[in-house]
Order: structure tokens, then sequence, then C-alpha cells
């Protein structure tokens, strides 16, 4: 969820898996997730990743049936997409590929297991680092370069303006166990659930950063079209924030963070995200910037908009 973060995860086994998946298991350090919610363990963990299937479901039917009597919520929906995708076919089918591969995560093939805090879990022996594993308790040794890439949560209660990671996901070799795993970071966001975040008024979408928000990133990691295995900052194959998401829409719909971004965006009805920096804005705003500028007029006339009452 972050320029840094780190990720080791490779595409897997059928795209459409028709026989139901051996398991997702969360593991004790999930706990976490009841504090102060009032929720037992298994109504948070279940809370946590429908939240991320509804999403997916919610942003499939907006965009494959629209409201083409309300020019506002067309533009709600498709000026985004435009801005994170562009407008290809292929890109189009991409998405909503990827999405429907969320909606149908309890019944992938891989099992899935997802872990809460990572501290111990990683640690250093001879020239290369050893990586415990929850699901199974076998460990794997890593060497060189792979040994670096391996992904830590960190001690968390990251300084402000600090980078400080929000999870990743990795697998290891078939031959050493057949799981794939998520890691959350949840003592970088203490925000736990995607509907624990309300938008505010000129305040950017990359702001909904979640622990479900980083389970629904790391788990489109794993769609038939997207991006499986991510190389270190220097590679710059994955981007991350609105921003950086909206410059590379050719690579749009295989990058995880734009699909999760569309997703969060659709999600939030009262909400339109539509600049450079993804501020969130009521139609009236929008109206009133676009109105403001020779472009923005064409954008208007563009999508047939008009003022909002």
């Amino acid at each position: 969820m972050t320029a840094l973060l780190k990720v080791v995860c490779v595409l897997t086994a059928a795209l459409y898996a028709q026989h139901a998946s051996a398991e997702v298991r969360w593991d004790d350090t999930c706990q976490v997730l009841t504090e102060g919610t009032g929720l037992t363990f298994d109504q948070a963990t279940a809370k946590l990743l429908d939240e991320g299937i509804d999403m997916a479901n919610n942003a499939m039917h907006a965009i494959q049936n629209p409201n083409q009597n309300d020019k506002w919520e067309w533009f709600r929906v498709f000026y985004p997409f435009e801005k994170l995708f562009g407008k290809s076919d292929k890109a189009y089918g991409q998405v909503m590929d990827n999405l429907r591969r969320i909606t149908q995560v309890r019944t992938w093939e891989e099992n899935i297991y997802i872990i809460c805090n990572d501290e111990g879990l990683v640690y250093p022996q001879g020239n290369g680092k050893v990586r415990r594993l929850k699901a199974t308790g076998n460990t794997i040794v890593y060497t060189g370069e792979m040994a670096n890439t391996l992904g830590d949560c960190g001690p968390g209660n990251p300084t402000p303006g600090v980078w400080a990671p929000a999870g990743y996901g990795f697998k290891v070799p078939v031959e050493v166990e057949n799981w794939e795993y998520v890691v959350l970071c949840t003592k970088t966001f203490r925000r736990r659930f995607l509907s624990d975040w309300h938008p505010v008024e000129a305040i950017g979408i990359d702001n909904y950063y979640s622990n479900g928000g980083t389970l629904f990133h790391e788990l489109m990691h794993r769609g038939p079209n997207a991006k499986g295995e991510v190389q270190n900052l220097q590679g710059a194959d994955e981007n991350y924030t609105w921003n950086n998401c909206i410059k590379h829409p050719d690579t749009g719909s295989r990058n995880p963070e734009s699909v999760a971004l569309i997703a969060v965006a659709i999600s939030r009805p009262d909400w339109i995200f539509y600049d450079d920096n993804g501020r969130a804005a009521t139609r009236e705003v929008v109206w009133r910037e676009l109105s403001s500028s020779a472009e923005g007029q064409n954008t208007i006339r563009t999508y047939g908009l008009t003022e909002p009452h």
C-alpha cells in the first residue's frame, strides 16, 4: 500500500476454480481485530473478508449496470475509472476479471493464511534469513537477494510522515507447502475495517487505508490479470497512491492498488473522487471546479452534466 511495500507472491493454479477452496485460515494474531468492536474472533475475521467481497461486488454491479439516466452517477463511476485504466475494452475486461476474483475468494483452489502480526516470523541465520511458516510450522531459508525481499511489518507506532508498511503477501515453493500468505501490519494501521473509513471533503482517497483495505490489495495480487510478482522499489513495476496510479493507466488494470482504488471510490456513493489527488468532492464542488476552466467545461459537455440542485 506504499511505494516501499515489498510483496513476493506468485499466481498459481486455475483462475476460476469450480470446487471449494481447501481453506482460508486466520492466524491467532488476528485476535487484535476484535479489540473494541464487541465482535468475536469469527465475526471480526469474517467482517474483514466480507467487506472486501461486498466492495468488489458493488463495483462490478456499478460498472456493468450504470444508470444511464443519471449523468452524474455515470460520471462518478466512469471518470475515475478512465483515469485509472483508460478506455480500452481489454482494460475493462481485466478490471472486471480481477474484481470477480475477489468475490470468489472462498472458492479459490489456493489455501490462504492470514496473519495480523509478523513479529518473530523472519529472523537472520548465517548469511540469509529464515521465515517461519505458521500454517504448517515449517521453515524456509532464503539467501542472497531473496533474503532482502522478505517483508517485515516493523515495530509499529510509525513516526508521522515516515514510511511504514501496511502489509504484504508471499507464496513459498509448493514443495515446501501449499499455502499463500497475507500479512496485515495491524500495528501500522489501527483502522481495522473498510467500513471504518468515512470520506472527508477535500481529503484524498488514499486515506482509506485500513487492515481491510490491505487485505483487499493483497488478495488482488492473485487476480487473473493482476501483478502477481512484484519487484523491489527500483523495479517500479507497481504503483501506489491515487496520483501515481492515474499516471499509469496503461498498466492500471494489472495494478492491484488501481483496482482497489476504483472499488473504494465506487463504494462511497455520496462522493466523487476525480482530481489528480483523488480528493473527495460533492457534485456541487465538482460542478464549480469544472465550470471554472475551458478543460472542465469540455468535461461537462462530454459527460452531459448539468448543474446539480
